[in-house]
């Protein structure tokens, strides 16, 4: 099924011709003709990576293709990840065959070949729905990280817009706490998880606020406030019973982060039924 979905997204008949050989990620000597004209203009034809939610989009065909038309019509080379090209890999049976895999531990699998794909492509053009995606983020975190320039496709798939022209890949050497502190945040979470989550949501106990006819980011922020109130004890007495203040700190960095992904998820959603 996603071999076919792949080859209409190579086969569109209303896209201009795709790369010859998706496996080695070069343009087809027709491509390489049109793009030509373009070397005028440019010093060089940049082959752009696009990224975007799959699994969490039931519509990913469609707007993978308009992504790749998109970034076409900006005079650049469009990449697939892997599994949306011809000879790529099919999720579900790779999922079948590794069932008592982690979810996390499956997307580790899935984006060491996404991964590997970005980092061969000049720079990453982010579809609308790519903040929905886990996958997505992190790729667009590695291409800042390593200074390529992103992209964002805007709504209508007609044009790319500028986020990130020259990243800057160094950190102050002040901030060097900073971002353990933030890695030691995925880590708890990841770890937290496993208890929490489920096999296919990490967020499943926040989402559960949704059964009190509360929004699942709200929920996550009713978790963050319980956090704060332990805080606003410490502050006034200097001690907890149960849990550090340390703790309390990071859980309450992490359940915000959550409520954003949560908020992001539903607001992205809210617009596609709008459109519909």
């Amino acid at each position: 099924m996603l071999e076919r979905e792949a080859e209409k997204l190579y086969n569109n008949s209303e896209d201009s011709p795709a790369p010859a050989s998706p496996a080695s990620l070069k343009p087809s000597s027709a491509e390489a003709g049109k793009s030509e004209t373009l070397l005028e203009e440019k010093e060089e034809t940049m082959r752009i990576y696009v990224a975007g939610a799959i699994s969490s989009d039931p519509d990913y065909v469609k707007h993978f293709a308009a992504g790749k038309r998109a970034v076409r019509q900006a005079g650049y080379v469009p990449v697939l990840p892997p599994n949306l090209q011809p000879s790529g890999y099919d999720h579900k049976t790779f999922i079948e065959e590794n069932q008592g895999a982690t979810p996390m531990a499956l997307l580790r699998e899935f984006l060491k070949n996404d991964i590997a794909c970005l980092l061969d492509c000049d720079g990453v053009a982010l579809l609308p729905t790519w903040k929905q995606s886990t996958g997505a983020r992190v790729e667009q975190g590695v291409a800042r990280g390593v200074g390529l320039p992103v992209w964002e496709i805007n709504e209508d798939y007609q044009s790319l817009k500028t986020v990130v022209a020259n990243p800057i890949t160094k950190a102050h050497p002040s901030s060097a706490r900073f971002h353990q502190l933030l890695q030691e945040m995925g880590e708890l979470h990841d770890r937290k998880q496993l208890d929490y989550g489920s096999d296919t949501d990490p967020f499943a106990n926040v989402r559960s606020s949704s059964e009190w006819g509360l929004p699942a980011w709200v929920g996550a922020m009713v978790r963050a406030t319980d956090k704060l109130r332990r805080l606003q004890s410490f502050a006034r007495k200097g001690s907890l019973a149960n849990e550090s203040a340390i703790d309390s700190m990071m859980d309450l960095a992490v359940y915000s982060i959550i409520a954003r992904i949560l908020y992001e998820s539903e607001e992205s959603s809210g617009k596609e039924e709008a459109a519909t």
